[in-house]
């Protein structure tokens, strides 16, 4: 259950996900992974299920986290709902990863209000 972001008492939500630098920024413009990918935006909805599956190329050793970060849409800017960390250690090669997760305020932002 994600919390209304919207005047009508809904939100819009999406996703954007992919693996990390050190600083937790998606990586852009890079050769040895799959850059952040988005998910639909699915309107008026706080119980959204998007039921994607993806495959992330890696080249080399990488070793950094994985995040998926919850969006409300906006006209103007988008409001932050909450992340989701998998820490390198606790990913295992070729497996897959489901379940419910509880979001996370993003670190350093003391007064990020997540679902």
């Amino acid at each position: 259950n994600l919390l209304a972001c919207d005047r009508g008492g809904t939100s819009d939500p999406y996703c954007t996900f992919g693996f990390v630098n050190s600083k937790g920024k998606f990586f852009k413009n890079v050769d040895f992974c799959t850059e952040m990918q988005k998910t639909m935006i699915i309107e008026k909805n706080l119980n959204p299920k998007w039921q994607v599956s993806k495959e992330f190329k890696i080249e080399g050793e990488l070793e950094n986290d994985f995040h998926i970060s919850v969006w409300d849409k906006d006209i103007v800017n988008d409001d932050f709902m909450g992340l989701i960390e998998f820490k390198y250690e606790d990913m295992q090669d070729g497996k897959e990863i489901e379940g419910w997760f509880k979001l996370q305020p993003r670190p350093n932002k003391k007064n990020d209000v997540v679902s």
